[in-house]
C-alpha cells in the first residue's frame, strides 16, 4: 500500500474527516466545555445567594463563557488574528454580561 491508499482508507474509516481535524474540534470542544463548569457554578452560587432562582440570565454568561474559551483555545494555539479578536470579542461580551446580571441580581438593575 502507498501512502495515497492509506490516507484514503483513512478517510472512509473517518467518514471523510481528517483524524487532526477531529482531534483539533475535541478539544475545542473541551475547552467551552471547562468554561461552562466555571461559569455556571459561580452564576448559580450568585442566584441562590441573592434569592432569584428561578432567573435564567446566568445562561447569556455561560454561553459566552464557551465561546470564549473555544476561541481562547484556537488563540493561544494557532495566534492569528481572527481568533485573537474574536477572543477579545467575546471576552469584553462576557464580563459585559456577567456584570449585568451581577448587577441585576444584587438589585442595582439598569444599564452599565
Amino acid at each position: 500500500m502507498n501512502k495515497e491508499d492509506i490516507l484514503e482508507k483513512a478517510r472512509k474509516e473517518n467518514k471523510g474527516h481528517d483524524l487532526a481535524e477531529q482531534t483539533e474540534r475535541r478539544k475545542n470542544w473541551q475547552a467551552a466545555f471547562i468554561a461552562a463548569v466555571i461559569a455556571a457554578p459561580i452564576m448559580m452560587i450568585l442566584q441562590f445567594a441573592t434569592g432569584h432562582d428561578d432567573e435564567s440570565g446566568a445562561l447569556v454568561v455561560v454561553v459566552f463563557a464557551m465561546d470564549f474559551g473555544t476561541f481562547l483555545r484556537q488563540a493561544i494555539k494557532k495566534r492569528k488574528p481572527f481568533e485573537i479578536g474574536m477572543t477579545l470579542l467575546f471576552g469584553v461580551i462576557m464580563v459585559f454580561a456577567a456584570i449585568h446580571y451581577i448587577r441585576y441580581l444584587l438589585g442595582s438593575g439598569g444599564a452599565l
